[in-house]
């Protein structure tokens, strides 16, 4: 049975890509959402999950407070505590940790570093043996690039990237890519192509604001090509002795 997780954080882009990706693991299930400190203590005790992963920034009750408060006034049923935070200084992670958290991890973290503390922290040994998975990669990868579970887009991205990390030679779209996948999901070649784009249009209209960002920091979204290749690169750079 998968731990249930109360995540406390108010910034949305993070909670979208944590909840997507913690459901397509199916290790974790999100029980809540909490953007505030009060919302945090008050989802605490009314949801009664295993475990929160707990932002220290937040508006007005901070992390330290929500923790203080759990103190005070404990929940029915005792959390594991995960903390995170952007801030890396001993006093600030000391502090949590006399306040009762269980872990600290910093921001940026890598999901599926995440997720194996997460359930590392649960003493739940079957379940902290995340190996290596090139489904579970790829798709870590296009979740980090806003590219939304539920959409068609995804899962047409999803099969290009592995097609391509696997693939010891340049592929054509138009001739091997597009036809493949569309004879997979039994739908055209222009279909999968559409989809594809605009869910690269779509992570591009989200996050072109972010500077430093791999593509989204240009005029124009990147093409479905230059998408799939700089992703693939990454991938089989980090990988490299599993691929």
């Amino acid at each position: 049975m998968a731990a249930n997780l109360l995540i406390i954080e108010n910034n949305n882009e993070t909670i979208s890509i944590l909840d997507d990706y913690f459901k397509l693991s199916g290790k974790i299930e999100v029980a809540g959402i909490a953007k505030t400190g009060v919302a945090a203590i008050e989802k605490t005790h009314e949801l009664a999950p295993d475990m929160i992963l707990l932002d220290i920034i937040l508006p007005i009750m901070d992390g330290f407070d929500v923790l203080e408060s759990m103190l005070k006034n404990p929940p029915e049923k005792i959390p594991k505590k995960v903390v995170m935070s952007v801030i890396n200084k001993d006093s600030f992670i000391r502090r949590a940790f006399e306040l009762g958290a269980d872990y600290f991890i910093l921001k940026p973290f890598d999901l599926t570093s995440l997720l194996q503390t997460l359930l590392k922290v649960m003493n739940d040994s079957s379940k902290a043996n995340v190996t290596f998975n090139p489904v579970n990669v790829v798709s870590e990868e296009l979740i980090k690039h806003s590219i939304h579970v539920n959409t068609v887009g995804f899962k047409y991205l999803r099969e290009t990237l592995l097609l391509s990390i696997k693939s010891e030679h340049h592929l054509s779209f138009i001739k091997e890519v597009y036809p493949f996948i569309a004879d997979k999901f039994v739908t055209t070649p222009e279909c999968v192509e559409k989809a594809m784009r605009n869910s690269i249009k779509s992570a591009y209209n989200e996050r072109k604001d972010l500077a430093d960002e791999t593509f989204y920091n240009t005029v124009k979204y990147p093409t479905i090509t230059n998408f799939i290749a700089t992703l693939s690169e990454q991938i089989k750079i980090k990988y490299a002795g599993e691929l």
